[in-house]
């Protein structure tokens, strides 16, 4: 079987078959010579015996080949796109992974690749035996996860509005991402990048909460394996993107790419600063975000990436929300996600922006066939401000949870898009505001219809004056009109029903 799949980095297309490796055995310059005397190239090429010459110069080449450089495809990567230094983590050893040299089968050495028991490409051995199974893109060098592009891919982004706490969320969410998907009867295996993310913006009591994406920077995309009930996987990706990358236009078209790429996306914002709760003045920055990631896009009618708007920090809102909803945690039926529970937080907030941010609104119904609102705490505890010192010695303010953290509702937009990706069953229809409109005024014109219809009813069905046999067609046209109306308006409703 030839596997087919994306890279997750640059999106370019590949077989299984056209992937790179990282090597794992590495020489310095002073070990080309096989002889150990550390001569240079120009010293073996004057040898006179042409065997030992030979000899020696096949493997000064293969050592030099398999020897630690910097790799300019991988470096340009980042460079041509702004990215700043890369995000990998560099390992252990005294060279950096992406420093190993990159090599393919068949070259000076190497052997051909190596299959799974399903006929997927996974592994490559260097000339002296040494496997390795770290995989690159063939495009840019961006490494490959273990059995990246042999399961199903979907993409998902993850975009912050400034002060959301999306770090925080996103800690929060990976470091329990397999209990709670086991609530939805699904097995999650993390990445390294995933745990390496987790290690590097810990939330815990007593410890300094992460500081906020840099807007320049390009986070490691975060992997996930699942495994189904019946035995079927998939591969899901996490993109972490700073909201100020998609408030500047010139910024989302480094970003863009991930998420006109995506298969949903998940959008945090801020209570305070977004919608002015506790006396927040409020901003446009959602506006903005929403209007620049719909004008990139650049598709014509509505975007149908599902989109879950999350207010961050819910409980901030406890004098604003009424429904006891939002502040327990989440609870699935039968393994399904639970859509009574889930209807009453979409309604409630559905309203509060109907009320508070009436263009946010129209935005979303104008642009998106698919959203949802969601609202989630993922400190759920109190915080103290202190003061520490950087590596230069300069003082900044920092947060610290007071206690240990409760998160809630924070699995909640992963698991809508988990529905809208066939992943796993709701319980019954989920609300979605999209409709909203739709019912309202399929319920006004069925209203309508209903006394146009007691009208009708008093003229006998054979009319013998002129007069009333003109106001009885007339009221059936009326009718019918509204019918067809209503007609259209369940194909709309039908559309956007998740």
């Amino acid at each position: 079987m030839d596997y087919k799949f994306r890279c997750p980095y640059c999106f370019g297309e590949m077989s299984h078959k056209d992937v790179l490796f990282r090597g794992v055995t590495t020489f310095r310059p002073e070990e080309f010579d096989v002889s150990g005397q550390g001569r240079m190239r120009s010293d073996i090429e004057i040898i006179q015996d042409d065997n030992e010459r030979n000899r020696l110069l096949t493997e000064y080449d293969r050592r030099e080949y398999f020897s630690a450089k910097r790799d300019d495809v991988y470096n340009n990567w980042y460079s041509d796109h702004k990215f700043g230094e890369t995000s990998e983590n560099p390992g252990s050893d005294a060279i950096p992974v992406y420093d190993r040299p990159i090599i393919k089968p068949h070259d000076h050495g190497t052997s051909g690749l190596i299959y799974d028991e399903d006929g997927f490409a996974i592994e490559l051995r260097d000339p002296w035996d040494e496997p390795t199974r770290e995989r690159v893109c063939k495009h840019c060098h961006n490494p490959l996860p273990l059995g990246y592009g042999k399961y199903p891919v979907r993409y998902i982004s993850v975009i912050g509005i400034s002060g959301a706490g999306k770090t925080v969320y996103l800690s929060k969410l990976i470091q329990n991402i397999s209990e709670y998907t086991a609530h939805i009867k699904l097995a999650t295996t993390p990445s390294p990048s995933s745990v390496e993310f987790v290690r590097k913006n810990p939330v815990k009591e007593g410890a300094q909460l992460p500081i906020a994406t840099f807007k320049s920077a390009f986070e490691q995309p975060l992997f996930y394996n699942i495994k189904f009930g019946n035995g079927h996987n998939e591969t899901f990706v996490i993109y972490d993107i700073a909201g100020e990358n998609c408030e500047q236009r010139n910024n989302l078209l480094r970003y863009g790419k991930f998420v006109l790429n995506s298969n949903g996306i998940i959008l945090l914002i801020d209570p305070v600063k977004e919608l002015g709760i506790n006396g927040g003045k409020g901003d446009s920055k959602l506006d903005i975000v929403l209007d620049n990631i719909n004008d990139y896009i650049g598709k014509k009618g509505l975007n149908d990436i599902p989109l879950a708007v999350c207010i961050s920090k819910s409980d901030l809102m406890k004098d604003t929300l009424t429904s006891e909803c939002f502040f327990d945690k989440v609870r699935t039926e039968n393994f399904q996600f639970n859509a009574k529970d889930y209807n009453e937080i979409s309604k409630e907030l559905s309203e509060f922006l109907q009320e508070n941010a009436l263009a946010t609104k129209m935005k979303l119904n104008l642009y998106y066939s698919c959203y949802n609102f969601f609202a989630f705490t993922a400190l759920g505890c109190a915080t103290k401000k202190t003061y520490m010192c950087d590596e230069f010695g300069e003082e900044y303010e920092a947060e610290i949870p007071k206690n240990p953290p409760n998160p809630k509702r924070i699995e909640e937009p992963l698991f809508w898009l988990f529905t809208q990706f066939g992943y796993v069953k709701a319980t019954g229809p989920i609300y979605t505001p999209k409709n909203e409109e739709a019912l309202t005024a399929r319920s006004e014109k069925s209203t309508e219809i209903k006394e146009l219809q007691e009208q009708l009813d008093r003229y006998p069905r054979i009319c013998i004056r002129s007069k009333d046999r003109r106001e009885r067609e007339q009221l059936e046209l009326k009718i019918k009109k509204l019918q067809n109306e209503i007609a259209k308006l369940d194909q709309e409703i039908k559309r956007f029903a998740q």
